[in-house]
């Protein structure tokens, strides 16, 4: 068996969403004066790599802290869908037996640029539909916010 840690650096070169505020970092005591070194991170839930919990996006839907952390540990299939924008049923295997599906869209190479959240690759409605139906608990993708199926905040 294989682990593959795929989250992102939390720091201040990582860009917000649009409109959300930026990662802040303050020190607050240093070794050398205080015996200790801290510091006091301010970030948006929705930074870096993160989990949408169903509650992010439905009325109703479970907070992070219904789910156990076995829910985020499993067997996964990664799909190659490189350079493509609109992720369709046709860029799914015949048979979807993982619990977990991530695709591999290659947008994160883009993290730095200025236009980062602008054409994200998206999963179609479609998708999201077949992937609840072959019980899929877990669809990851390297991109940027990808809320609604496409459309952004």
């Amino acid at each position: 068996m294989r682990y593959v840690d795929l989250t992102l650096a939390v720091n201040e070169k990582i860009p917000p969403f649009p409109g959300d505020p930026k990662y802040e970092e303050k020190s607050l005591f240093k070794i050398e004066k205080h015996g200790v070194n801290e510091k006091r991170i301010s970030l948006n839930s929705h930074f870096s790599t993160h989990i949408d919990a169903p509650y992010h996006m439905l009325a109703g839907g479970n907070k992070l802290d219904a789910f156990t952390i076995e829910t985020f540990i499993g067997k996964a299939l990664v799909i190659d869908v490189l350079g493509i924008k609109k992720i369709r049923n046709n860029h799914l295997p015949k048979k979807l037996e993982y619990p977990i599906i991530l695709f591999h869209t290659g947008h994160t190479k883009n993290l730095l640029a200025k236009d980062f959240y602008a054409n994200n690759p998206v999963i179609t409605e479609e998708v999201a539909h077949n992937l609840v139906k072959h019980n899929v608990k877990i669809v990851g993708i390297d991109c940027g916010e990808s809320h609604k199926f496409g459309k952004n905040r």
